[in-house]
């Protein structure tokens, strides 16, 4: 279960794969068959199962291609590696489970999809930056938000900004050093930053929440 206020980071979009090198007794059987639904694609054909727990709903699609696929829940928290680690050992938990029932041989963990970290309540900072992507950092909405997202710690070093907003400025020369697409856009706010004091420490505060 998700905790009613979400933590600092939203955790999402995670797929993890293992490649199936036996079947063992596992059996494609069509819905008439009464067992399990068979999804059929493009010349291939796979099965959908779902496992719950207390970090929420896997998805797995299990393809007579040879993959053994899990769909992530999300996840809300302050340690955004620390949440990614459960869910992939969770997932090897799973794996794990099926091995023993079936007989299924599979070949070590693989990540099929980042893991997305979105940092919430930081609208400011996406309507700061836009919907492009720096170093990897963009501003996602697929979800119904408009918050900064990244699929690594690039974000957190972004926002690695400097406790006195006095030294706001410094920082963000710098830090054009590795967002060339942005440097006309600071060079704005620079000629302006008197008249942003209230957005910048809005900003401080968002980052300190």
């Amino acid at each position: 279960m998700q905790p009613d206020k979400p933590k600092l980071w939203r955790i999402h979009n995670l797929i993890i794969g293992f490649d199936i090198l036996t079947f063992g007794s596992y059996k494609f059987i069509d819905s008439a068959g009464g067992k399990r639904k068979l999804i059929h694609m493009n010349n291939w054909n796979y099965t959908r199962e779902k496992v719950i727990n207390n970090l929420g709903e896997f998805t797995i699609n299990i393809q007579d291609t040879g993959l053994f696929k899990i769909y992530c829940p999300e996840m809300y928290s302050e340690s955004p590696s620390e949440a990614i680690g459960k869910l992939m050992e969770e997932c090897r938990k799973i794996s794990a489970d099926y091995q023993g029932r079936y007989s299924l041989i599979l070949k070590p963990l693989r990540i099929i999809r980042e893991a997305h970290r979105e940092l919430q309540n930081s609208k400011i900072l996406a309507d700061l930056f836009g919907k492009h992507k720096i170093m990897g950092v963009y501003a996602d909405a697929s979800g119904g938000t408009n918050n900064m997202e990244s699929t690594s710690d690039k974000l957190e070093n972004l926002l690695d900004t400097p406790e006195r907003i006095d030294k706001l400025e410094i920082h963000l020369i710098r830090q054009t050093e590795i967002m060339d697409q942005f440097t006309k856009q600071f060079e704005l706010h620079y000629s302006v930053l008197n008249d942003m004091k209230e957005t910048l420490k809005a900003i401080r505060e968002t980052l300190k929440r």
